[in-house]
């Protein structure tokens, strides 16, 4: 485990045992996967255009913990043929079990210039409340995260150092009203953690309209790191569980403290009344649990930047989130095209359901095959249950029959 956390934590690490025989596994969501899309050029369209899927794959029975990370990546130049490659890379990721929180690293990205690993200190209801992470010039960040007794954010303090050796402080303080509404963040800054000078403020105005119940969207406001975010140049807004915001008023100072002229500006939201999922401010997707999923940017070529994969912990229930991947299930070829063949181990006889999946966990198609003690092979199409083609990218494949459920992951290239 690396020593994020300070020494009151290391010495925890030192005196509690890694896992503590009957603690509760986790139930949380956790980031499973990212799409980044990307284009640009000019005369009228786009000269060039990429896709960059990463995918994480988990250890069996402890889904939080990544031992792979695999990238697809997809791309075309004008003047160039298309590019198109896949690589898989182990990644040694931790989760260490204490009796009030847990310490988990996790992948970040797959940057090959920075530490592309995040570790976090959570609680077990999924709060976090430390962060530490690296960005892509390598600055490094470490976040304490403080809450009320409804657990409401308070304050958040951040450490950067950059790679000059220069430190920056942030300390941001939120104001809550009567009702447990944020109302105004204020945030310091300072060189050395004793002086401190205004750094920006953000005040929020909210409509009187309710959202339905059931988002949390400030517990899960800290599963995506600023790293990400910072990279997808929009403001990433701030939205309350249960009140409507209306208007955002935001004022930032210069180095010396000194406020510039304030800017305001209309909060969108719009609630999808089926999926529950909030649009807000026309470009950011969360879903109805409240976590953000999508990220678009709209320029001149119209290519959505970001699609963030969520999956939520169980260890119990084998239909909840991604299915979990059993080495003894082959499937080949692998990469596939068209179409792959699993092959069963063992004797086995009877129906078996072929459930296909995304990395998402959701459902793509389900099949009802038969096979015997010598027929043990499965053929399986690289098509939807409408029998469209899938698109290139990682799906995974379950074969279930009695006293028998195992997976196969498939890369499929078009």
């Amino acid at each position: 485990m690396k020593a994020y956390f300070g020494h009151s934590l290391l010495l925890l690490a030192l005196l509690l045992p890694a896992l503590l025989a009957g603690q509760d596994y986790p139930q949380t969501y956790y980031l499973s996967g990212i799409d980044r899309h990307a284009s640009g050029g000019g005369f009228g369209g786009p000269d060039w255009w990429s896709v960059d899927c990463y995918t994480y794959t988990q250890a069996p029975g402890n889904t939080l913990l990544i031992t792979q990370i695999g990238h697809l990546h997809r791309g075309w130049m004008y003047d160039f043929p298309p590019s198109e490659y896949y690589e898989v890379e182990d990644f040694d990721g931790e989760l260490t079990l204490y009796p009030e929180y847990y310490v988990i690293t996790s992948p970040l990205t797959l940057q090959s210039n920075i530490d592309f690993t995040r570790t976090r200190k959570m609680d077990y209801q999924g709060y976090c409340h430390e962060d530490d992470w690296y960005d892509y010039y390598s600055n490094h960040y470490h976040a304490w995260h403080s809450y009320n007794a409804d657990m409401k954010l308070t304050r958040t303090v951040i450490k950067k150092a950059r790679q000059n050796q220069t430190v920056e402080w942030l300390d941001c303080v939120c104001t809550l009203d009567s009702l447990g509404r944020r109302v105004e963040e204020l945030t310091l800054s300072s060189a050395d953690s004793l002086n401190w000078v205004n750094h920006r403020r953000r005040q929020y105005i909210y409509s009187g309209e309710q959202l339905p119940p059931g988002y949390q969207f400030e517990k899960h406001n800290h599963q995506l790191p600023d790293y990400i975010l910072n990279l997808v140049t929009i403001r990433v807004p701030y939205l309350n569980d249960g009140w409507i915001i209306s208007q955002v008023t935001e004022q930032t100072a210069n180095a010396q403290g000194v406020w510039y002229n304030p800017e305001t500006w209309s909060l969108n939201i719009e609630v999808d009344t089926e999926t529950g999922e909030v649009t807000a401010e026309y470009c950011c997707t969360f879903s109805a649990e409240g976590l953000l999923t999508r990220i678009v940017i709209i320029d001149g070529d119209g290519i959505p930047s970001y699609d963030f994969h969520f999956a939520h912990t169980s260890d119990t229930a084998a239909d909840d989130g991604v299915p979990q991947v059993t080495e003894t299930l082959r499937a080949w070829p692998n990469p596939a095209r068209e179409k792959a063949t699993l092959s069963l181990p063992g004797k086995l006889s009877g129906p078996v359901t072929l459930s296909t999946y995304n990395t998402r966990g959701q459902l793509i198609k389900e099949e009802s095959r038969a096979v015997d003690a010598i027929n043990r092979d499965l053929g399986w199409q690289a098509l939807d249950r409408e029998g469209r083609p899938l698109d290139s990218g990682i799906y995974l494949i379950r074969a279930r029959g009695t006293d028998f459920c195992q997976t196969a992951r498939v890369m499929v290239l078009r």
